[in-house]
This record gives structure tokens, sequence and C-alpha cells, in this order.
């Protein structure tokens, strides 16, 4: 009986460990490779939301349709075409006092767009957002 209780809190813990695992990478030098092969119809996004709200993942949809799931410190990327989209966040689960919000950006085929998730703790719940920023400043929100 010890050995069931044992690998049953072991296999819960590897599948909630996965859980929180995203399609993107916390990788360094995949991150670095990933924006070096950027070209203008990639959208690169970095989940930079701190310890508050950082286990379940984050579903990034473009024009209602999921383009990614980041985990926490997560960087990821995604083809548009040229022209108007709307991003959408979604937490995993419950997302009780959360609010999200969306972000309709033109995407321009001549270069890539960089984007960052980020999450505001209020007194009760908390803003969860994406911005557009620039080639430049997206370094800083990658760990």
């Amino acid at each position: 009986m010890p050995f069931l209780k044992k690998t049953i809190v072991a296999v819960s813990t590897a599948l909630a460990i996965a859980g929180c695992t995203g399609t993107g990478t916390t990788d360094t030098a995949q991150i670095n490779a990933m924006v070096q092969q950027a070209d203008g119809n990639t959208a690169i996004v970095a989940r930079s939301t701190g310890f508050a709200g950082s286990a379940p993942r984050i579903f990034v949809l473009m024009d209602g349709e999921q383009v990614a799931a980041l985990g926490n410190n997560e960087v990821g990327s995604f083809t548009a075409a040229p022209g108007k989209h709307t991003l959408t966040l979604q937490f995993e689960g419950p997302s009780i006092g959360l609010q999200t919000n969306t972000l309709t950006y033109n995407n321009d085929p001549s270069r890539p767009q960089y984007f960052v998730i980020s999450l505001k703790q209020k007194f009760v719940g908390a803003d969860m957002t994406i911005s557009e920023v620039s080639a430049e400043s997206f370094p800083s929100f990658v760990n």
C-alpha cells in the first residue's frame, strides 16, 4: 500500500509540473535564435508575469485561435499574416478575479512584432495585459 501511495503522489506531481509548462521556451539560446530568425510574419511573445499567478499557463489567441500556451517566463512565437489581428489572453483553469485584455495590432510585414504579457496584482484580483514592445526593449523582459 505505501508503494501505491508513493506512486500516486509521484505521478500527480509530475502531471502538475507538466501542466505548468507551455509551448514556449525559457532557454536563452533558443530565444536568441527565435529572435534572430524572425521575419515580418513572425510575432514573438514573452510572459513576464512574476511569481503571482505563475502556475497556470496563459493561452494566447490570435483572432480567436490559440497560437501559444505559455508557462511562467516562457517565450513563444507564432506566424501572423499581414494586416489587422486581435490577441486575447486566457488563463488556464478558473480565473476568478482576473481581468484580461485584448490587443488589436496591425502586423507590419517589414519587421517582426514583439509582445509582452504582464500581470499586475491588485487588492482583489489582478489585471493581465498584453502590450506591443520594440525590438530593442524586448530583451529586457526575457530572463
